[in-house]
């Protein structure tokens, strides 16, 4: 066995509960992957398994060397390319002993290494990373570097094990064939967290984390999605049949109620008949009140379990149906011209052209377009030229398209500063009344307990999700579409909902994405490659 965790559990210093009693066994030849929503613990749950924090609770075992690719590198910016990679005390080794030093210590820190700086070059040249020096901080990389370097990591060590948080992210389609390839070919067993659905094919078998716990499903990506889906009907079919049972449990309690407060009134009657006692007659109303409540008591209890089991079957359903949005077809005849490049480039300052070749092409309204290259091709700048951010050093660029949406893998739309009531407020230009808003927000899956919370404190799905809303709260809608890297930093569910949604779009759309499922999901017309 490679990892075998016990009863971890996890609270962050502010008080919130992340992860509570999980257990996760890997074995030996597995593949496997960790999937769940944003926040529900995958992140600090490797970090736990890779050493890097220890669990308020609980155990980890690892019986091999593990390498460990994280998702957020921040704390990495200080440290050198070598440092990272965890060399830099070999090629320190090297330089004393090629300066003439005989201390046995650099021989020890060494270990016959001699071609420590030919692996390293070998190691970053298979990712592409030829120009990038051991001595080179790795907080001046761009964020598919930095993940590269971290891969090199893995040719340089050759771990039995590998955690990965997100691999895919950053990387461009090369990159990510790359490290498919990889996966495929190598020894190492993997413990891999991510949304990357052609990531997941690879894996077997597949981890889920949620406020429940960790559940595994010992299987495939695709038989991951079958068992998901007859829980759903399961979870449907006890709705139902909960429902059912309320309304049978609150029938009988009216029926019961009727029948004792009728016999109330035939003891009350039969009581008088008798000539009993004044006081005695009181002392036999009184009990038979205390019965009554009782039984009420005990029927409204019966009715409110069966109620909290029917909200609880809710939430587990909440988490497991997609929003449906619905986008309206632009007013635009399909055919029409909304771009017009002829021989465009552009320079940016103290640089050459972007492209070798300037670009030429007509766009027509109703087209779904690929915008394909690696990273640095210009991708992002293509899109500022067509939204009219940018003007094109040479060339025409005409544009025709009236009202353009764009949504990013930052959701730069969406003001941070600002609560999430006030964001749908300041987006409203349909007039719609606040209580309409926040029935919207509810469509959305915001409830009212976040209508107060800043944008800022909203993980990436949850940003998708308001520019979704706000895009519904628009008085017109747009023409084009234009999505840029979207999927990057959103989960599984949030992924379903963003694909439902553009592809029903019958407007024009652009998009940018190294994420194949994404883009075959999408069924776009044809590709721009750069």
């Amino acid at each position: 066995m490679q990892i075998v965790s016990e009863g971890i559990s996890y609270t962050t210093p502010s008080g919130k509960s992340i992860l509570k009693d999980i257990n996760l066994t890997l074995e030996e030849a597995e593949t496997a992957a960790l999937i769940g929503d944003n926040g529900s613990g995958k992140s600090t749950l490797l970090r736990i398994l890779s050493g890097q924090l220890s669990p308020d609770e609980g155990s980890v075992k690892i019986t091999d060397h593990r390498w460990f690719v994280p998702q957020h590198t921040g704390q990495l910016d200080s440290h050198t390319v070598a440092q990272v990679i965890q060399v830099d005390h070999k090629i320190e080794a090297l330089r004393a002993i090629e300066e003439g030093s005989t201390e046995s210590r650099y021989f020890e820190m060494l270990l016959d290494d001699w071609t420590i700086h030919e692996r390293l070059q070998a190691a970053l040249a298979r990712w592409n990373l030829s120009d990038i020096q051991p001595g080179t901080k790795f907080g001046t990389l761009s964020g598919g570097e930095k993940t590269r370097v971290l891969l090199a990591g893995v040719d340089m060590h050759h771990p039995k094990l590998v955690l990965m948080d997100e691999p895919t992210n950053h990387l461009d389609t090369s990159g990510r064939n790359k490290l498919y390839r990889m996966i495929r070919e190598s020894d190492a067993d993997y413990l891999i967290a991510s949304h990357d659905r052609e990531l997941l094919k690879l894996c077997n078998p597949i981890f889920e984390l949620s406020s429940l716990g960790l559940k595994k499903y010992g299987g495939s990506y695709s038989f991951y999605e079958e068992q998901k889906q007859v829980e759903q009907e399961a979870i449907n079919h006890s709705i139902h049949h909960t429902n059912q049972s309320i309304a049978e449990a609150k029938q009988k309690h009216h029926e019961v109620m009727q029948r004792k407060q009728k016999s109330n009134v035939r003891g009350s009657k039969s009581v008088r008949k008798k000539g009993i006692p004044r006081i005695a007659i009181k002392d036999t109303r009184n009990r038979a009140q205390k019965s009554t409540t009782k039984l009420d008591e005990k029927h409204e209890q019966k009715i409110e379990k069966k109620q909290q089991k029917l909200e609880d079957l809710k939430g587990q359903q909440r988490k497991i149906l997609n929003i449906k949005v619905d986008l309206d077809d632009s007013s635009l005849h399909r055919g029409k011209i909304l771009f017009e490049a002829e021989s465009i480039n552009y320079f940016y300052p103290d640089s050459g052209p972007i492209w070798n070749h300037p670009l030429s092409f007509i766009i027509n309204s109703g087209e779904r377009i690929h915008i394909a290259g690696d990273n640095g091709s210009g991708k992002t700048t293509l899109i500022n030229l067509l939204d009219a951010h940018l003007k094109p050093s040479t060339g025409t660029l005409k544009v025709q398209s009236k009202k353009r949406f764009k949504l990013d893998q930052e959701y730069t739309s969406i003001n941070r500063d600002v609560t999430v009531l006030k964001q749908a407020q300041d987006s409203n230009q349909t007039q719609k009344p606040d209580h309409e808003l926040k029935t919207l927000l509810h469509r959305y899956l915001f409830d009212q307990s976040v209508w107060d919370q800043p944008c800022s404190s909203l993980s990436g799905g949850e940003l998708m999700r308001l520019s979704l809303c706000c895009l519904a709260l628009q008085a017109e809608e747009p023409d084009t579409i234009i999505l840029d890297e979207p999927t990057n930093n959103i989960d599984l569910r949030n992924l379903r909902i963003l694909t439902d949604t553009f592809s029903a779009y019958r407007g024009t759309l652009f998009v940018i994405s190294h994420d194949s499922e994404f883009v075959n999901e999408l069924s776009l017309d044809r590709t721009i490659e750069l």
